[in-house]
């Protein structure tokens, strides 16, 4: 009797054990085999290369797309009716204001990497949850130069324009994305308070009006071309078209393979001795349609130990020339800048932290419909900065009766 127990109890040990082998083995099977769809916005797609090495080290396949950013906004806001299945979109923080569209997953506390510490996360932080990895620091306007064209670059407007008669004919003074409102906040700064304040727009403002009349008085004198737009201002200034761009700490890697020693990099360039202030926001890992709450929630959390460590953050900088987020990796590298690289880091200070919040994307909006009118003629600017607050109000009311706190 003791003997068949025996018999008995060893095969039980081994069916347990053999069911604790499957199990472990379809789990595994569950990690590796699922693919991971990533869709990033990075305007450099080489950005992609830096994410093959997860595939080595874990053996999770992942399926990689770039998207355009003037696309991901109506992407996300249809991302339910698309039947989305993607799990990851890297893109700029401010699109985690759109959370109640893409049902972003909140990021677990213990999955976030100790050196990151509350500013460092506050781009990603909305209503004190957090709905991103921070994986880029920055992402903010500098000015560029030709220092072939320009030996010694402007420290405000007044002393810029006065070089456009030292410049040969066929080469503009300035150039950067005219339409684009993200360039046009710099203005607004340097006349007064941003945009938005408090998660408001705060846009029937003097500062607007006044950066509404200032740039558009740029565009009517022929200093800037309004219909050139991002692409169009990048190959000039590359094949030495146009001597000074505005452009961003991402345009630097291939700004400097282009021109080489002839790249100078300048601050914003004052406005009556007021700085213009860009705005600033990260690059951030996000989880779309509550993906970390899903099947492929192990495989995510190896993505996120991966796209925070310390080989992942400092190649964004050796490759990309990106501005690592994580905090201990952002001083290694900036210790070893160049002169150029030491402003990619030194221009951040001088910026202003834009807001996650949904409101900003309205803000965007509102901003664009009153330029376009104002440039057109149609209304002055104290009637255009009217028109932009309304319209940006009638946008939040369905969506809030209150201002947020």
């Amino acid at each position: 009797m003791r003997y068949v127990f025996w018999l008995i109890a060893i095969s039980c040990s081994w069916c347990i054990k053999a069911e604790q082998t499957q199990s472990e083995t379809l789990s595994q099977k569950s990690v590796t085999q699922l693919p991971i769809k990533i869709v990033f916005t990075h305007e450099n797609r080489s950005f992609a290369d830096l994410l093959l090495p997860f595939t080595k080290q874990s053996g999770i396949e992942l399926d990689i797309h770039w998207i355009d950013q003037a696309d991901l906004k109506s992407r996300l806001i249809r991302i339910n009716q698309l039947s989305d299945a993607t799990d990851v979109i890297i893109c700029p923080s401010d699109n985690i204001g759109l959370s109640s569209y893409a049902n972003f997953s909140k990021i677990p506390l213990p999955w976030l990497d100790s050196n990151f510490n509350p500013e460092a996360l506050s781009t990603v932080t909305l209503d004190k949850h957090i709905y991103g990895i921070p994986l880029v620091n920055g992402n903010h306007l500098l000015m560029y130069y030709n220092k072939s064209l320009i030996r010694s670059p402007a420290s405000d407007w007044s002393e810029l324009l006065a070089q456009a008669n030292k410049l040969p004919n066929n080469v503009e003074l300035i150039g950067w994305s005219f339409m684009e409102m993200y360039w046009f906040v710099p203005f607004i700064t340097a006349f007064g308070e941003a945009p938005m304040v408090n998660n408001w727009p705060n846009l029937d403002t003097e500062s607007v009006q006044h950066a509404l009349q200032f740039v558009w008085q740029l565009r009517n004198t022929n200093v800037v071309d309004s219909v050139c737009p991002y692409d169009c201002v990048e190959e000039k200034f590359s094949n030495g078209k146009v001597a000074y761009t505005i452009n961003g700490v991402w345009a630097y890697k291939k700004f400097s393979s282009v021109l080489g020693d002839d790249l100078g990099i300048a601050a914003l360039p004052q406005i009556k001795g007021q700085p213009m202030r860009a705005y600033y926001s990260s690059i951030a890992a996000t989880f779309p349609n509550n993906s970390l709450q899903g099947e492929k929630r192990e495989a995510l959390k190896l993505l996120s130990n991966y796209l925070q460590s310390k080989e992942f953050q400092r190649q964004l900088w050796y490759n990309l020339r990106d501005i690592p987020a994580r905090p201990d990796v952002y001083e290694e590298v900036r210790s070893k800048a160049n002169n150029n690289e030491a402003l990619l880091f030194d221009t951040l200070k001088n910026t202003l932290p834009m807001s996650s919040h949904k409101n900003m994307s309205i803000v965007w909006e509102a901003l664009l419909k009153g330029f376009t009118r104002f440039g057109s003629g149609k209304w002055d600017a104290q009637k255009t900065t009217q028109y932009m607050q309304s319209t940006a109000e009638k946008a939040i009311r369905p969506l809030t009766h209150q201002k947020d706190q």
